[in-house]
């Protein structure tokens, strides 16, 4: 059954019918930190009325899911509404018609096999609150982009290597997956170097994009999840002097493609823009363009000419990264 807010009881504890009561435990606490909580973030979406209204959803899902006796009934009001709500297709035409429309969730990428730990937390866990409440409202923004124009795979780029591009991708992608409860796929677009993500993860070996687009591995057999998140990642692999070309062939689309049905959200760490072509192949697939700066290192010139070279391209924002900011914690 749908509530007010759109979702059903499962949606809203991101949860299956499946799920243990443990896991259920964790679906409620995480659903109410994030929506009653104080986050910024949380306040630029939506209003005070549109969160009490959420959290008190969340409770009486939380409830319902926890009580057999419920959770039974519950599990029937659904089975029959969706029963008197599908119309009965044929596979040719919903295959067909799948490009076609909005699903009311992504298909696709629930079976991986794949499933990695981390082996030392993402950056974001090392940060002071404050700042990490700033990724917080980066992805409110990123959020907020594709809820008015229906986009959801968004570049993240700078003017030169080394302004913190890699890791602020990777701590959105995470905060969008772990605290904005969408399902995340973090692509590594930057083959020209060593890969940022397996770092943190405890299987070093995993294949990347590269070994998809020489058609070595399927997608669905390179992409991992991180497990006890809805954070999946493909690693750039290695591809060394080849990645424009590898990068330029039909299979990107393909990527692309899979991953924009299969998530809620896509985040792709990309090649700076400045002296390689990697920025304007990838810029015909993405939706919008995060562009990151880094204080007292870029200079304005470097800054106008990637803007320039970014020219025609929907820039949704811009992060300034490693500036030296006293933040003071305040209430109003």
């Amino acid at each position: 059954m749908k509530r007010k807010t759109g979702k059903n009881y499962y949606e809203l504890l991101d949860v299956t019918p499946a799920s243990t009561v443990e896991d259920i435990e964790v679906g409620y606490r995480q659903a109410l930190k994030i929506y009653g909580g104080n986050s910024d973030a949380v306040y630029s979406l939506y209003s005070n009325e549109e969160r009490e209204s959420m959290v008190k959803a969340i409770k009486s899902a939380y409830e319902t899911l926890t009580d057999p006796e419920k959770k039974h009934a519950y599990d029937s009001e659904i089975m029959n509404e969706e029963e008197e709500d599908t119309p009965e297709v044929d596979i040719e035409e919903l295959t067909s018609a799948a490009g076609n429309r909005q699903a009311s969730r992504p298909i696709g990428f629930e079976n991986v096999r794949n499933c990695v730990r981390l082996k030392r937390p993402f950056p974001l866990e090392s940060l002071d609150p404050l700042i990490t409440e700033q990724y917080r409202i980066l992805c409110s923004r990123i959020e907020d982009a594709g809820r008015r124009n229906n986009s959801k795979v968004f570049a993240v780029t700078s003017a030169l290597k080394g302004e913190g591009k890699s890791v602020t991708c990777m701590n959105a992608a995470y905060v969008m997956a772990t605290e904005f409860r969408k399902k995340t796929a973090f692509l590594e677009c930057d083959m020209r170097k060593d890969s940022t993500a397996v770092n943190y993860l405890e299987e070093p070996n995993v294949p990347g994009l590269s070994d998809v687009l020489r058609g070595d591995k399927e997608l669905h057999g390179a992409i991992s999840r991180v497990e006890g998140t809805s954070l999946y990642v493909l690693p750039s692999g290695n591809s060394g002097k080849r990645a424009s070309e590898l990068l330029g062939s039909s299979g990107t689309k393909k990527v692309m493609d899979a991953l924009r049905t299969g998530f809620d959200c896509v985040l792709i760490d990309c090649a700076p823009v400045l002296g390689l072509v990697d920025m304007n192949i990838i810029s015909r697939f993405v939706d919008g363009v995060v562009f990151v700066v880094r204080a007292k290192k870029t200079g304005k010139d470097f800054v106008a000419k990637a803007a320039g070279a970014l020219k025609g391209v929907n820039v949704i924002g811009t992060v300034l990264n490693g500036a030296d900011f006293k933040f003071t914690k305040y209430y109003y």
